[in-house]
């Protein structure tokens, strides 16, 4: 069970394809003409963001695709009508028309913390996004998670559009249970970097290499509904 939270927040997404029988063209058509439309008919999910590694070697990329859907109240994860959405479709093809034979899906559910913009930032979602996931250092001296974006921006500098903070609450892969899923348990923070231009992105990944390793980075593929969702 996903524990109680209320709040603007995102679910994220991170996904990869399975099986030779699922082409990316398929996995694409599928995504933007069935399950975004399906999940639009919803009342609480209306925004939606897809997009791509940005990896000279996307066959290297464990989980290349990346979605983000910005709620105004996260509760709505943890309702029948959420949990109702299909995974079923015509367009899949495996003998069980599941989405899930044939691709794999790493979802989490986060609430916002706080949020840090350049002037120039706008509404709409960047070209570039970085996702970077960490834990703080067990003695860190902070009072609580808005302290939490400071801190964050201090030792990780760059000249980012924008920067979100979230807290995670809850992950899942595919439809299992926390206790199911074959996963490990992610960090507790995610920090989405956004970026207008990939030259600045490919700054912050170089500077910040020796800090976090290897730091997963998307391009954007297409922006669904309200974009103007900035939360």
């Amino acid at each position: 069970m996903a524990s109680q939270a209320t709040g603007p927040g995102v679910l994220y997404v991170n996904s990869k394809i399975t099986s030779s029988k699922l082409s990316s063209e398929i996995f694409t058509k599928w995504y933007e003409d069935v399950h975004i439309p399906d999940i639009f008919e919803t009342s609480g999910i209306k925004s939606a963001y897809r997009y791509y590694t940005t990896s000279r070697e996307p066959e290297a990329v464990e989980r290349p695709y990346l979605a983000l859907y910005l709620l105004r109240d996260v509760s709505f994860l943890q309702t029948a009508e959420f949990k109702s959405i299909p995974v079923h479709s015509d367009m899949v093809p495996s003998e069980n028309k599941c989405i899930f034979d044939l691709a794999d899906f790493d979802t989490r559910y986060y609430t916002n913390i706080a949020k840090h913009e350049s002037g120039a930032a706008g509404q709409g979602p960047k070209s570039f996004i970085v996702s970077h996931q960490f834990d703080l250092p067990s003695e860190n001296g902070l009072s609580g998670d808005k302290d939490v974006l400071g801190w964050y921006l201090k030792k990780h500098e760059s000249n980012a559009s924008r920067v979100r903070l979230y807290h995670l609450y809850f992950g899942r892969q595919n439809r299992m249970s926390q206790e199911e899923k074959k996963l490990a348990e992610p960090p507790q923070y995610l920090a989405l970097v956004e970026y207008d231009r990939e030259e600045d992105l490919r700054s912050f990944l170089e500077s910040d290499k020796s800090q976090t390793g290897t730091t997963p980075a998307f391009s954007l593929l297409k922006a669904f509904g309200n974009t103007e969702h900035n939360f």
